[in-house]
Parts: C-alpha cells; structure tokens; sequence
C-alpha cells in the first residue's frame, strides 16, 4: 500500500503544473515550458491565480479584463479564454481535478488542482515571519524567509500595466521590503555580518532611498570592522535623499554616523 501511495504521489508531482509569476509568467509541466497562450487567456489565469481562495463571477471577471467592450463580447471573450486555458493546461488524465472550476455563474481555481506557483509558496512562507520581529526569529523561521527571499527573482510579471496587476505588484513588493529586513535584522542579532549586508543591497537595489536600510547597513559594515564602508553608506544614504526628496536624513541616522565616526560602534573584541 506504501508503494502505491508513493507511486501516486510521484505521478501528481510529474502532473503538477509549475507557474512562476516573479519577474516574468512561466508555465511549466514536468520541467518543460508549455507553449505561451494567447495574451489575454494569460492575463485571466494570472488574475485568478493571484486570487485563489474565491470564485469570481463571470460578469466580474468580463468587467475587469475587457472593461471597454460591450458586456455581452466581453463574456464572450471570457468563454474563449476560459476555453484556451482548458485546452492548454489542464490535465491529460482524469484522476487529476482540473486547474480551473468552471461553472454557469462562477470561476475559480480548483483548490485541489495539482499546480504549484511562486507567489502563494512566497506568501505562505511571509505569512509565518509576518509578527515576528527579525531579531525574534527562529533559525526555521529565517530558513522560511531565505527561502522566500529566493522565489522572488523580481517584480511581479515586469512590464504588464493593468491597473489590478500594478496594485498586487506594489502588495508583494511591500512583502519582500519586510521580509529583507527581518532577515537583516535577524542577521544582525547573530552576528551574519555578510549575509546581512547582502540583503541590504539587495533590498537597496529595489528601493535605494530605503533610510533603515542604509542604517542597517552602516552598522553592519561598522560591526564587520570597515568604518569607511559605513561612514560611505551615509554618503550614499544622504545623496539619495536629497536627490529625490530634497530632505536630510533623520536625527537618528545622523547620531549613528556620529558614533561610527567617533569609532563608538565597532566589532566586539
């Protein structure tokens, strides 16, 4: 019987649908990537996708997606695409359940469906760091987040301007903002001076006028022993500032300049 079982298991994990939406939409069965659908079937599924756990009705989704159309060529568009994404992505056995719940009124993703995305693998691992501050974080807890850290390979599906696209765009870029400081945070409390300092960059390349960040990175260069990467990292830190929003950096930032100036902050003997 446990060799039955595994053999299914196998079987759902070769069937499974891949999609990754970081960066650029990517669809994958077994390791091979599936011919691209037509551009409008990709907007629905990643719509849906990025909404899992509700079903939609088919006159919202018609509204959302071809918002300029009549409402009856919208739904019809609706049905086409609906029936490309049928055809290209579910199943070739019965025994898996379809990706898609289609009825007369209703749309959604089927909870069961075999398919593993990115986005949900990245904000079920955000959602066990979320109340937690970084410093308070388990070593499975940091694990979590590194490896949450590592599914977001850049924003979501990069170069698409619709209007519901950009505002979970700027969601999920909020989530890996807070997810890189508490992993800086976490870094800075045990010591992993380097690990720390390359998720400052990092998370400084997405946003570079990022104030806690630049001051996460002053003390951890400060920590690390190199005053003069620190006190460069205010440099950069006040330029930044002032180029984009002609302000100074704030009290607090400055009095830790200070102290790593006057080599109060440094590493422990």
């Amino acid at each position: 019987m446990d060799d039955l079982l595994s053999d299914r298991e196998s079987e759902a994990m070769v069937q499974a649908l891949q999609i990754t939406l970081f960066a650029k939409l990517d669809i994958r069965r077994n390791g091979m990537a599936l011919a691209r659908l037509p551009a409008k079937a990709e907007e629905l599924l990643c719509y849906l996708l990025l909404r899992p756990g509700r079903p939609h009705t088919r006159e919202a989704l018609a509204c959302e997606l071809w918002a300029d159309a009549p409402a009856a060529q919208s739904k019809k568009y609706l049905r086409q695409c609906l029936w490309q994404l049928q055809q290209a992505l579910e199943p070739a056995e019965a025994a898996h359940p379809a990706l898609l719940r289609v009825e007369h009124e209703w749309v959604g993703v089927h909870p069961d469906a075999a398919i593993e995305v990115d986005v949900a693998q990245f904000e079920r691992a955000f959602a066990g760091v979320r109340d937690q501050p970084g410093a308070a974080l388990s070593a499975q807890q940091a694990q979590q987040a590194q490896q949450a850290a590592a599914l977001y390979q850049g924003e979501l599906l990069s170069g698409w301007y619709q209007s519901w696209c950009m505002v979970e765009r700027e969601r999920y870029e909020s989530m890996f903002f807070a997810l890189l400081d508490r992993l800086i945070e976490y870094c800075l409390a045990r010591g992993q001076l380097g690990q720390g300092i390359a998720y400052g960059m990092r998370l400084l390349r997405s946003d570079y006028t990022h104030e806690r960040t630049h001051c996460q990175l002053m003390q951890l260069y400060a920590l690390a022993g190199d005053r003069s990467m620190a006190l460069r990292q205010f440099e950069q830190c006040a330029a930044a500032l002032a180029r984009e929003f002609g302000v100074r950096p704030t009290e607090q930032t400055l009095a830790l300049y200070q102290r790593i100036r006057a080599g109060e902050l440094g590493p422990a003997p």
